[in-house]
């Protein structure tokens, strides 16, 4: 289906089966089901040598006959699916059996999930396809439609509850003329992937994920607690409390402020007030082998900890079930292990 100055809507054809006339009755699956319209123009190709210039490819005729290709003008094309079949409907009878044809050929058969990315193609061929390799990469499709990519499309794909879901991908087929520009560049509504050879559209896809999901779990990594070990340092007491200072180094993960501390048998220490390093500058986090002042809330030195003391950084249960799910380092593994077989003392179920 395409625009043509001078005709507007038009679509082309092969008609491989019986003939054609001005005037016909014809029938044509849309994107809403079946509908009628009637031929108003009929063009055929020109061949090479007849035309004059880039613009006189077509001549008009009135009556075609198979097999050839044609350009056909008649109202109410806007909805027509590519890719269908378009039957001649100039009784009653033939219209009924277009018709229950026209439905059959328009359902696209696609699997839909609760939860996915949106595809869109030009034609039902080409959207099953494009569903066919998706299947086999077990990536779920929320949506699966004919035609440019529009507004309802962007607002399904942008409400998938999962980052690697809002995506549309897009098999011969652009944004239309009022989403383009939205799909464009870096402040783009949506993530957008289309081409003409569906292959390309899956190795984009494939990078894309691999992208946003390292970006997923490096935002994962610093909103989580992460294990961490201390050992507070012989003759580096600043501060007794109200909050204790007291210089630590970072045995092994990391620290950060905010965060809670543990003596290795499960007793409380308190809250992680600010950190400073060995030039006396604050910083937010401390990690493996540094050595840094603690400023710590709750605990008095002397009373609740001393020098030589070993903690640990207190984790969240549910931070425990989500540190399994990525990378980390061996010796976070090994504080992690150490502090699960811990809270599991008190609580069977802690982190599972």
């Amino acid at each position: 289906m395409k625009d043509e100055r001078g005709l507007g809507k038009t679509i082309d054809v092969i008609l491989n089966r019986g003939e054609l006339n001005l005037g016909d009755t014809i029938t044509l699956a849309g994107a809403d089901g079946p509908f009628s319209t009637h031929i108003k123009g009929m063009f055929k190709p020109r061949g090479m040598s007849e035309m004059r210039d880039a613009g006189d490819r077509w001549e008009s005729c009135e009556n075609a006959v198979a097999a050839c290709g044609l350009k056909i003008v008649a109202p109410g094309l806007e909805n027509v699916l590519a890719g269908t079949t378009l039957r001649q409907t100039n009784t009653p009878e033939a219209k009924a059996k277009a018709e229950h044809e026209a439905r059959k050929e328009a359902s696209i058969s696609v699997d839909i999930a609760e939860e996915g990315v949106v595809i869109k193609a030009d034609t039902v061929g080409g959207l099953e396809a494009l569903a066919f390799e998706l299947d086999k990469l077990e990536i779920p499709i929320r949506m699966a439609t004919i035609g440019p990519v529009n507004k309802r499309d962007i607002i399904t794909a942008q409400c998938a509850e999962s980052e690697l879901n809002q995506i549309i991908l897009g098999f011969s087929v652009k944004g239309n003329s009022e989403v383009q520009p939205r799909l464009q560049g870096p402040d783009a509504d949506i993530k957008f992937i289309g081409a003409d050879i569906i292959y390309r559209i899956l190795e984009e896809l494939e990078e894309w994920r691999e992208t946003t999901q390292a970006e997923i779990n490096a935002a994962a990594r610093e909103n989580l607690v992460y294990p961490g070990h201390l050992l507070y340092l012989q003759d580096h007491t600043f501060r007794n409390k109200g909050p204790a200072i007291v210089g630590m180094r970072v045995i092994g993960g990391r620290v950060h402020i905010g965060q809670r501390i543990m003596k290795r048998d499960g007793t409380p220490v308190g809250q992680i007030k600010s950190l400073r390093n060995r030039s006396s500058e604050e910083v937010k986090e401390g990690r493996q082998g540094d050595e840094l002042a603690v400023a710590v809330m709750g605990p008095t030195v002397g009373r609740h900890i001393d020098e030589g003391d070993e903690f640990w950084v207190d984790i969240p249960a549910s931070h425990a079930r989500r540190l399994r799910k990525i990378e980390l380092t061996p010796i976070e593994e090994e504080i992690l292990e150490e502090l699960t077989l811990l809270h599991r003392k008190e609580d069977h179920f802690w982190g599972r």
